[in-house]
């Protein structure tokens, strides 16, 4: 799972009391890592696997789970 992330920042001038300063720059920032469950509709697998497969189970470092 990645999240976007924007920086804004605030800044004293002689003038004025705050100016915001917003920058664009964005980078993808992966906050964690969410298993698929085999058949289910975001598996990769769901429609050229064995027919005989019932799916509902996890593949988690090679290793069903």
């Amino acid at each position: 799972v990645f999240e976007d992330v924007k920086k804004n920042e605030k800044f004293k001038t002689g003038k004025e009391p705050y100016r915001n300063a917003v920058t664009e720059k964005t980078c993808d920032v992966l906050i964690g890592r969410v298993p698929v469950m085999v058949k289910s509709s975001l598996c990769c697998l769901e429609k050229e696997d064995c027919d005989f497969d019932l799916g509902g189970y996890f593949i988690i470092k090679g290793s069903e789970k």
